[in-house]
């Protein structure tokens, strides 16, 4: 456990123990610490039944208000976690659970899974699962950095590989395409030879110019470099070139 005290503000899960005449008094994960949840930070406006929002047992994501680290005493917050920041907390604990049910496939030792989660926290396990089948080579320095060896980092890398798919996006753009000197055949050509992309003909003049990425900001970002290279090419190429940006796919 490399932390103590979490800090104030920060959006952590826990577990309801008991709920008391006033108060929530819940165990907080990642941490040797029982946080209390005051009936006014359960849920705006009055509570009939205190049940309808928290009861025993029950995972939720609370917010840091105060510490007190000579009394040990954590107060927390249910109703100033918003729904995305609940979201969150809780894909962020899917993917731990994912990566320690990874982990275990390559190595037995319990205490060493525990530590090399820990020091892969401190990383950011979703940053990890977003970039690691997208930077092998970063990733693999990572999971050595975390304690792995490089044989064990490789075997990880492949369960994940195996296990997660990397979801693809698309991006598209409408093109009309004009030339009317004598070769425009040809210089349309020039113009539309691109290394990357797929340019799709639809029928004279339009064609569709689309972008496949893991992720839409670097899909826009790819489409525009190359609306600025079709640009261009057509102005050389003495051609009339309007492109509109389509929508996601």
């Amino acid at each position: 456990m490399s932390k103590e005290f979490p800090e104030v503000n920060e959006i952590i899960l826990g577990t309801v123990n008991t709920v008391k005449v006033t108060s929530v008094f819940v165990k907080l994960k990642d941490y040797p610490l029982e946080g209390v949840i005051n009936f006014s930070e359960v849920a705006p406006g009055r509570i009939r039944n205190i049940r309808d929002y928290v009861r025993p047992g029950q995972q939720i994501a609370v917010k840091v208000l105060r510490i007190d680290v000579n009394k040990k005493h954590v107060d927390l917050s249910l109703r100033r976690v918003s729904n995305k920041e609940k979201k969150l907390a809780m894909e962020s604990e899917r993917k731990e659970k994912e990566l320690v049910a990874l982990t275990s496939l390559v190595i037995k030792d319990p205490t060493k899974i525990q530590n090399f989660v820990e020091n892969i926290k401190e990383f950011g396990i979703s940053d990890f699962f977003e970039e690691a089948l997208k930077k092998e080579d970063i990733s693999l320095k990572v999971l050595k950095e975390a304690g792995l060896t490089e044989k064990e980092a490789l075997l990880l890398l492949q369960r994940m590989k195996d296990k997660i798919k990397i979801k693809k996006v698309f991006v598209k753009s409408k093109i009309n395409l004009k030339c009317a000197e004598f070769d425009g055949i040809e210089r349309i050509k020039k113009v539309l030879n691109i290394d990357s992309g797929e340019i799709i003909y639809i029928s004279a003049p339009e064609y569709v110019l689309s972008i496949e990425d893991s992720d839409y900001k670097s899909a826009n970002k790819k489409m525009d470099m190359l609306i600025q290279e079709l640009e261009k090419r057509a102005k050389q190429n003495v051609c009339e070139i309007e492109i509109v940006r389509g929508g996601k796919k």
